[in-house]
């Protein structure tokens, strides 16, 4: 398992053909800046870590839209990057 907030692929294998990643911050409150980190670009460092794959499945959380600040509406928006 790596830490994507601070991602080190150092001890991750290269011998397989398939990638399931499935990326969630969890931690306490609304940090967006923290999670977009490690949901976006954690999860891109490991893509390119991995990009001799064949097939990647990656799927993440509601965590990596700006948080809305009117509840009960769903308006999220892409973010810039």
């Amino acid at each position: 398992m790596v830490d994507l907030g601070r991602p080190d692929f150092s001890e991750v294998p290269e011998d397989f053909d398939y990638l399931l990643h499935l990326a969630a911050f969890l931690g306490p409150g609304t940090d967006y800046e923290t999670a977009l980190g490690i949901n976006a670009d954690g999860t891109g460092a490991l893509l390119a870590h991995c990009r001799h794959v064949t097939a990647a499945l990656v799927m993440g959380t509601g965590s990596v839209y700006d948080p809305n600040p009117t509840p009960g509406i769903s308006t999220p928006r892409p973010t810039a990057g």
